[in-house]
């Protein structure tokens, strides 16, 4: 029941806030996606200071030259809506039919995030950390465009009377994060939270509520 009752939120949150009509996302990354539910942990994004301060004095041992880190979390499943599509509520008496075209929407595969002063490169919509940390962690990621629709599509949907209609982007990923330290000469030139988004799949779902 708690489940319904967060669903319908939800679609009332996308009613107002999203689009009416099929829209053509540029290249994107997950930090723009409209939701993400993690199984277990939270994203970067959610660590306070306190956290990841606490978290970097786990690893602030010096050391001659490289990385020094922890995982907050490894791999960790998570559920995503990227973006709506399509909203609409029929409050009349009678069943409205719609025809939706879906246009393609791409995303980056693996997506990061960063905080203090790890550095990055930027090459177009790909994001990458610098001096090796991807090494050091023993993750691959892949820095390339992911199509999260994948090709264009024309729905015909018939909406009830007193029924929300909404038609999104769903997906599953996994998640890394955690806090690093790089040090050159026993001097740490680095320092803070570290972040993988790694898309796994991706779908078209309609969601129709009766209320």
């Amino acid at each position: 029941m708690k489940k319904i009752v967060m669903l319908v939120i939800l679609l009332f949150v996308f009613l107002i806030a999203a689009p009416s009509k099929p829209s053509n996302a540029d290249v994107n990354d997950y930090m723009s996606f409209s939701s993400i539910n993690v199984s277990d942990g939270k994203l970067l994004r959610d660590y306070t200071n306190e956290e990841i301060n606490e978290g970097l004095s786990h690893i602030k041992k010096r050391k001659f030259n490289g990385w020094r880190y922890e995982f907050f979390q490894k791999n960790t499943k998570v559920e995503f809506i990227s973006s709506t599509v399509f909203t609409m509520y029929n409050s009349g008496t009678t069943a409205m039919k719609y025809k939706v075209q879906v246009s393609s929407e791409n995303s980056v595969k693996t997506s990061i995030s960063c905080t203090g002063t790890i550095g990055y490169s930027i090459s177009g919509s790909i994001k990458k950390f610098k001096n090796g940390l991807d090494s050091s962690l023993k993750i691959e990621g892949s820095y390339v465009e992911t199509q999260l629709v994948k090709q264009q599509e024309n729905l015909e949907i018939e909406i009830d009377p007193g029924t929300i209609c909404v038609v999104y982007v769903q997906g599953t990923g996994l998640l890394t994060n955690g806090v690093a330290s790089f040090y050159q000469l026993w001097f740490r030139k680095e320092s803070g939270g570290f972040e993988y988004f790694t898309i796994t799949d991706s779908y078209l779902r309609i969601e129709k509520i009766k209320l």
